[in-house]
């Protein structure tokens, strides 16, 4: 017999929206790989100057170049239906653990945002 954690799991990475989230995942790394790459490099860097902010002379310009990556990447259309997919399906989870904590006490806070 299936115990109800297996079960629920199961049924969710069943759904359209997680099989969609999926293959989007692998569209977007092979489809955007340089792109991906050049983002996290760039991020790398600007993470490591951010540091020593005051002593780069080019951490403006790393800063505008990290910037103009990333909102490149997250403006493909892929990736930002990857991004509502994946608050839609975290906004489920929630919910479901809400409604978990109401079952097994009154005394857990409610509404909270699990970020799992």
């Amino acid at each position: 017999m299936e115990d109800l954690a297996d079960l629920y799991v199961k049924e969710f990475s069943e759904t359209k929206e997680f099989k969609e989230i999926k293959e989007l995942k692998k569209v977007i790394d092979e489809k955007y790989k340089k792109e991906i790459i050049q983002m996290k490099n760039l991020e790398q860097q600007y993470t490591e100057a951010k540091k020593y902010a005051d002593y780069y002379p080019q951490f403006s310009d790393l800063q505008k170049a990290f910037v103009l990556a990333k909102k490149e990447l997250y403006e493909k259309p892929e990736v930002i239906r990857y991004f509502q997919l994946e608050r839609k399906l975290q906004k489920e989870l929630d919910e479901d653990m809400n409604d978990i904590k109401a079952i097994i006490s009154n005394k857990f806070k409610q509404g909270h945002n699990w970020g799992i």
